[in-house]
């Protein structure tokens, strides 16, 4: 037997998160249109190719996510090697997510006061702001990503 939108859990929950993300076009299933949608009927196979498609896009999420981390970290390392005053702490710059976010900074104990005191400046020096002249860094990710889904989908994915 062929599953129908309305008597399968996983398209009516993927419709519903559809729908709760704001894609147009879709609208969570609501109770008084359960009888209406249990009549449409869509194939094992349609349903397989829409799950390999989905399962295809989280997979190029991911990949062109760490791609995207990798080159932050990267570039931020080299230009604090660049940098007198970075230089020494470049190797212990690091990036990590924690609720859903990235972060990158010094996390090492031994060096926090002084990269905090290069970003920010101190009594005896000005701020060096490494962290917080980022805009060039955050465009190239863009591009990473990007680069990442076109290779997988083509010019227009």
């Amino acid at each position: 037997m062929r599953p129908s939108l309305g008597s399968s859990p996983r398209l009516r929950n993927c419709a519903n998160l559809a729908a709760a993300r704001g894609l147009r076009g879709l609208r969570p299933i609501s109770p008084d249109l359960e009888p209406l949608v249990a009549n449409v009927r869509i194939g094992a196979e349609w349903y397989d190719a829409l799950e390999r498609y989905v399962d295809g896009l989280a997979s190029a999420a991911q990949l062109a996510g760490s791609r995207a981390t990798e080159y932050l970290e990267e570039q931020t390392e080299a230009r604090a090697r660049e940098d007198g005053q970075w230089s020494e702490l470049a190797d212990h710059i690091e990036t990590w997510s924690e609720d859903g976010r990235l972060y990158i900074g010094v996390i090492d104990e031994a060096y926090v006061s002084r990269a905090f005191n290069i970003e920010y400046g101190d009594s005896s020096d000005a701020p060096n702001s490494l962290f917080r002249t980022m805009t060039p860094t955050a465009e190239g990710m863009t591009k990473v990503m990007d680069d990442t889904f076109r290779e997988r989908y083509g010019g227009a994915y």
